[in-house]
């Protein structure tokens, strides 16, 4: 899906990466079923203009890509889980596995749709081995960290996983990076740190007034 559409920076990317990766167009990805049904469930209980404008239309289909790329059937962990939408739809699709939530605090807009998520208030570099699960995800953290602590993090997560660890970050995020941000990541980056991962580039595309917002999912074996 999506190959028409690849952005320019595309062929300027390492071989080494090129060669265990794929792009998605997010704008053009179709909605699960499932993840139609969460985003109704969400509407019903916070209200439609809330849920449009705290949760965009594009952090549910990067949410339901991740879902449709990791395998099903086994117990996971999310770390970071934000408001919700990954880990709540996972656990939808998944509902005879554990699955635990990790994030520092509840977020406003933050449930168990589920009812079968064990919440977790953590730290990443506070987690020990009695939350190992078979995989692991953590979207949209490493960013968040200062640099410093990168490396541990990422240590951390391997520790974690049985089988397999999912991580996402901006990708070549536009500069001036976000406020909240702490890294910026490249090419060179993602191969230092999940060196024989398998990689999916995510981008949503440009909006009239120019915004466009890539990520990278890489998909690592912990075995």
């Amino acid at each position: 899906m999506g190959w028409i559409n690849r952005p320019a920076w595309w062929n300027d990317l390492p071989e080494e990466l090129v060669s265990r990766c794929h792009y998605v167009s997010i704008n053009d990805w179709q909605l699960s079923p499932a993840a139609e049904t969460l985003i109704k469930s969400y509407i019903s209980r916070f209200g439609a203009s809330t849920i449009e404008r705290r949760i965009a239309m594009h952090s549910w289909k990067r949410a339901d890509i991740c879902c449709h790329e990791m395998p099903k059937n086994m117990s996971l962990i999310d770390i970071g889980s934000g408001l919700g939408e990954f880990v709540n739809l996972f656990a939808c699709m998944n509902r005879d596995c554990a699955v635990a939530s990790v994030d520092i605090s509840d977020f406003d807009l933050w449930y168990d749709h589920s009812s079968h998520i064990e919440r977790i208030y953590a730290n990443v570099l506070d987690l020990g081995d009695e939350h190992i699960h078979d995989v692991v995800t953590c979207f949209q953290v490493l960013e968040h960290l200062k640099p410093e602590l990168i490396t541990e993090a990422i240590s951390k997560l391997y520790s974690l996983a049985r089988k397999k660890l999912y991580v996402s970050v901006p990708f070549k995020e536009p500069e001036p990076i976000y406020r909240g941000h702490y890294s910026r990541f490249e090419a060179d980056d993602i191969l230092a740190m999940f060196p024989g991962a398998k990689y999916t580039i995510l981008e949503k595309n440009k909006t009239p007034e120019g915004e466009a917002w890539t990520w990278i999912l890489c998909d690592i074996d912990a075995t």
